[in-house]
């Protein structure tokens, strides 16, 4: 899991400014993949060009999402999320 910390400095920046270069969506996905080495939902994000977003749930509220979309050929291919806290 990410460091709450982590999430939180994300969080702390307007939604348009969140992981809004490439390498900042590398950073944050390459932390993921040493964190869960064995996932294969990660290694494809890492893969695709991707649209992340960080958000608190509703229904979790102590838990942070991570939603994310995939884009192939101008379409959205995969569009799904996944709690990290």
């Amino acid at each position: 899991m990410l460091a709450k910390s982590e999430v939180e400095a994300i969080l702390d920046r307007s939604s348009n400014q969140r992981l809004a270069t490439i390498e900042e969506k590398a950073q944050l996905f390459q932390k993921l993949q040493l964190l869960c080495p064995t996932s294969k939902e990660i290694a494809e994000i890492l893969h695709y060009c991707t649209e992340v977003e960080i958000f608190v749930d509703n229904a979790h509220p102590n838990q942070y999402s991570l939603q994310y979309k995939i884009h192939q050929n101008g379409y959205c291919i995969a569009d799904s999320y996944f709690f990290i806290l």
